[in-house]
């Protein structure tokens, strides 16, 4: 070792030569190893990052990371390692903290306010009116919630083959995701201004079809219509979000039966539509979903 220069342990250099190698045991050790590090760190990025904690969970930022920045880069990420140049902690610490910043560029760019970004508003100065916030706000975020639903409409012309509704559940989702970024950027010491309503605001943006809204959900018998008004009242009191569990409550199904129905419902938009267009629509997606193979999309949603 020359001067204070840090040298990779030897542990971290069997795991990036056995990944370069092709070792899937040498995988396994890396994510066995650096996961749980990367995801205390996503935690308490999350606590201070009100843009990526209204589109990401910490497990979610994590394996974005690992898929986009670890995996599908090994020889950039691991090829300094494994020649001993450069220590395998401070690589993955560093490219996990640029990965975030690039997050959050990509969240402002897709919703904007006026000339801001929702997370440079200042919520304790709002007066509550979108529109007073920058004279462009509305179109500029109706256009974009207008093409997300235009892209979740023509990924489903075929939905009445689908058991469940999978679009009305895709649609439902992502209003709440409106709502609560709006919630978020307007709230002030767990307070929004008395005429901000984040539903409405949602609902106004975002608008559903009559047909969208107007047949009943099997389970739990209601409509779309009914199932959101039921999400709204959540949406209006601190902490401003619907938890899925909350959701699936609704629905009278398990967690994950719901997290499956949103995963497949985003999974059948990947596979219609073009890439670009969906990694511009949803950056708030997880990065995983899609770099799934086009190919093998449509026979995993339609079973």
């Amino acid at each position: 070792m020359s001067g204070n220069k840090i040298l990779p342990s030897e542990d971290d250099r069997t795991i990036a030569e056995g990944i370069l190698n092709g070792d899937t045991s040498s995988r396994s050790r890396f994510v066995d190893v650096y996961q749980p590090r990367l995801l205390k760190a996503a935690k308490a990025k999350i606590l201070k990052d009100r843009l990526l904690r209204s589109m990401y969970s910490a497990e979610d930022l994590v394996q974005d990371f690992i898929t986009e920045k670890i995996f599908a880069k090994e020889s950039e990420m691991f090829g300094p390692v494994a020649s001993g140049e450069k220590p395998l902690g401070s690589r993955v610490s560093g490219s996990f903290l640029n990965h975030c910043i690039d997050l959050n560029r990509r969240i402002r760019r897709s919703v904007r306010v006026g000339s801001q970004s929702v997370d440079e508003v200042d919520p304790a100065s709002a007066s509550g009116q979108i529109v007073e916030t920058s004279s462009n706000y509305l179109e500029e975020i109706r256009s974009l919630m207008d093409s997300r639903l235009q892209a979740i409409r023509r990924s489903f012309v075929d939905s009445h083959r689908d058991k469940v509704r999978l679009k009305e559940i895709l649609q439902l989702s992502e209003r709440i995701t409106l709502a609560e970024q709006i919630a978020k950027s307007f709230a002030y010491e767990d307070a929004l201004p008395p005429s901000v309503d984040p539903a409405a605001m949602a609902a106004e943006l975002m608008p559903w079809t009559a047909e969208d809204v107007g047949s009943p959900m099997e389970p739990p018998g209601r409509t779309l219509h009914e199932i959101w008004q039921h999400c709204a009242n959540n949406l209006r009191a601190p902490p401003f979000r619907v938890d899925g569990q909350q959701i699936a409550d609704v629905f009278e199904v398990y967690r994950n039966t719901y997290d499956k129905w949103v995963s497949r419902a985003r999974m059948r938009v990947v596979d219609r539509q073009a890439y670009d267009k969906v990694a511009t629509l949803f950056p708030h997606w997880p990065m995983r979903l899609r770099e799934k193979s086009f190919t093998n999309l449509g026979n995993e949603i339609d079973t």
